[in-house]
C-alpha cells in the first residue's frame, strides 16, 4: 500500500492532482487533475499555446510543476527529473 491509501493494483497508472505549471513569468496551466488507468489512452487537443506540450513535459519531469502532485504507478514523482 502506498501513502495515499491505494495499493499498486488499485492506483491509477498516472494521476495528476491540482498540478500547476507556469509559462515563464505567466500563470500557465492551473490546477490540472486527471487519472489514467493502465492501458487507457488520452488525447490532448487544443490550439497552439494551450499548454499540451507543457503538461506532457511536466509529466515527464522536464518542466517543474509549481504545485500539485504527479504520481506514476502510485509513486509521487512530482519533484523528480
Amino acid at each position: 500500500m502506498t501513502g495515499n491509501g491505494f495499493t499498486e493494483s488499485t492506483s491509477p497508472a498516472l494521476r495528476l492532482r491540482d498540478v500547476s505549471v507556469p509559462f515563464g513569468a505567466t500563470e500557465g496551466l492551473t490546477r490540472i487533475s486527471l487519472a489514467l488507468e493502465r492501458g487507457e489512452r488520452l488525447v490532448l487537443v487544443g490550439p497552439s499555446g494551450a499548454g499540451k506540450t507543457t503538461l506532457l513535459r511536466a509529466i515527464a519531469g522536464l518542466t517543474h510543476a509549481t504545485s500539485g502532485m504527479i504520481t506514476i504507478g502510485g509513486v509521487d514523482r512530482t519533484s523528480e527529473p
